[in-house]
């Protein structure tokens, strides 16, 4: 695949740093927003747009309409990041094999930062969200194609908003990248993009406000970590309450280091209280990365990924406060020879013993409070009914 990276750059920026050994995996593209000339570092183009960086990035497209057919994957970096050679390679390593329609790198624990949940978190290999910051995304062709109006009506932040709701029409999640990550340089509003933007009376603010409002009001607003990837051999998928916690215990240095109650601001972002994005284990990309072979559907993804309880309705005991279901069909957190795995039986969710009995058929779904409800009968008994309440 031809990877080109696109650096909005000007007389401040720090690429000379880096981009020595970058430029023997892509082409590279300066897109200057002043007067700066770099070309005795020989770019691939040069461009000047006097703009933000995707007003910057869209005039040069538009004005190279054979670009975008040329290369398969298109880097947008701002001029302020230091990008290493292992974490250029190893993230076009990743995209040779499962092509993501967007992702990014994640941001060392020494970087400025914006957004918590873009802070490295050393033991994962990459986290599935549903969308990436706008400083240093990396998409395909195909993503640019449908993105590249919006990168001139978002110019500022926006845009990420824009990206949440295109990546739930493709069904897809994009990828951030805990192993391979970049450093942030300069602190949030001191980069030359704030004063680019105050020179051409673009109100970031606003430009957030307004993509929120038409495209980001059905995700809660958050922007969400779905699921991560632990980088060992046989890795886990963690998600719900196994993420949760697996982000309390390795986010402790970078509340020493933050402060701000940087803790707190990332796990708020692992709920799954989207309805939409917690249906992610259906998607082609997503099933491809976990190896799943099961034929999960939206509506079983919806299962798989919450946290339920577990009791009887008739005697209005619960038995289980935290059951999950992991996509290779288990029954965790809970055990009992009545409920030891799951399976789908004429499109309904069922409990399985562990001598393979079906025990429950919850063919019964009710929405109280936007919350799941699913009922169905104890060994297709009348007067015994169990329930699956999701918390």
């Amino acid at each position: 695949m031809k990877h080109l990276l696109i650096l909005r750059c000007g007389k401040k920026s720090i690429h000379k740093i880096w981009m020595n050994r970058i430029r023997n995996l892509m082409d590279i593209a300066f897109v200057y927003y002043d007067d700066s000339n770099f070309s005795d570092d020989n770019p691939t183009y040069t461009f000047l747009s006097k703009g933000t960086k995707l007003t910057g990035v869209y005039d040069f497209i538009i004005h190279n309409e054979t670009i975008i057919n040329k290369y398969d994957y298109f880097w947008l970096f701002e001029d302020d990041l230091i990008l290493p050679y292992t974490t250029a390679e190893g993230i076009i390593n990743f995209i040779e094999i499962y092509n993501p329609s967007l992702s990014a790198p994640s941001l060392s624990s020494d970087s400025y930062f914006t957004h918590p949940f873009t802070l490295q978190l050393p033991s994962l290999l990459l986290r599935g969200v549903d969308t990436v910051e706008c400083m240093s995304p990396i998409m395909n062709k195909n993503f640019l194609y449908l993105t590249l109006e919006q990168l001139k009506k978002y110019p500022i932040w926006g845009i990420e908003r824009y990206w949440q709701h295109l990546l739930w029409k493709l069904k897809e999640v994009a990828f951030i990248y805990d192993k391979w990550p970049i450093l942030h340089t300069r602190p949030v509003g001191k980069g030359t993009l704030y004063q680019t933007a105050h020179n051409n009376s673009i109100n970031y603010a606003q430009d957030d406000y307004d993509a929120l409002q038409l495209y980001t009001l059905k995700f809660n607003t958050f922007m969400n970590i779905l699921f991560g990837i632990e980088d060992k051999f046989n890795s886990n998928c963690l998600y719900g309450s196994f993420l949760r916690n697996f982000i309390n215990f390795n986010l402790q240095l970078l509340e020493e280091i933050h402060g701000n109650n940087i803790l707190n601001k990332v796990l708020e972002k692992t709920f799954f209280s989207n309805n939409l994005f917690s249906q992610f284990l259906s998607f082609n990309i997503v099933k491809k990365l976990l190896n799943i072979n099961k034929g999960i559907n939206g509506d079983l993804s919806n299962v798989i990924v919450k946290e339920w309880s577990f009791g009887n309705q008739t005697t209005s005991e619960t038995w289980c406060g935290n059951m999950i279901f992991n996509f290779n069909g288990k029954v965790m957190n809970y055990f009992h020879p009545n409920e030891f795995r799951w399976e789908i039986i004429n499109d309904h969710f069922a409990l399985i013993s562990k001598n393979n009995k079906i025990k429950t058929i919850f063919d019964e779904k009710m929405i109280k409070n936007n919350k799941i409800i699913l009922t169905g009968k104890f060994d297709n008994k009348e007067g015994d009914i169990h329930f699956l309440k999701e918390n």
